[in-house]
């Protein structure tokens, strides 16, 4: 596994366990976060506040990682993620791609992509 790919792997690892200190080691000051619908969370802590108004516990579980060289390095990361929805239901196998840059050997800037909010809906259709 290459340096770019622990250091990613070492975020979203963190991350699912809301270890924000070490979270924090892997990314750059500057980080930049883009979140589907656009949101663009200004911390870790604010993306955390912002997932905990639809997940009470959300994770990932990743298949692969695609590293590039080059400067920055891009790494690519895919998956699906399963957790608990805000009513207490569970979902699993919901698609997932994160493109990272890596800069300094920090993470400078994520990009997510998922069909959460798709799950979401058809999760709402199942309760009604």
């Amino acid at each position: 596994m290459s340096e770019p790919e622990e250091i990613v792997r070492k975020f979203l690892a963190a991350m699912s366990t809301r270890d924000l200190d070490t979270a924090q080691l892997c990314v750059s000051e500057d980080l930049e976060m883009i979140f589907p619908g656009n949101k663009r969370p200004t911390s870790l802590r604010a993306q955390i506040v912002n997932s905990e108004n639809r997940y009470c516990k959300i994770e990932k579980r990743i298949d692969d990682c695609d590293v590039s060289s080059g400067d920055p390095i891009i790494v690519y990361c895919y998956g699906t993620l399963f957790g608990t929805w805000k009513n207490g239901r569970n979902f699993e196998n919901i698609r997932f791609v994160d493109r990272f840059e890596i800069k300094n050997s920090k993470i400078s800037r994520q990009w997510v992509w998922n069909d959460t909010g798709e799950a979401r809906m058809a999760s709402a259709k199942d309760i009604l």
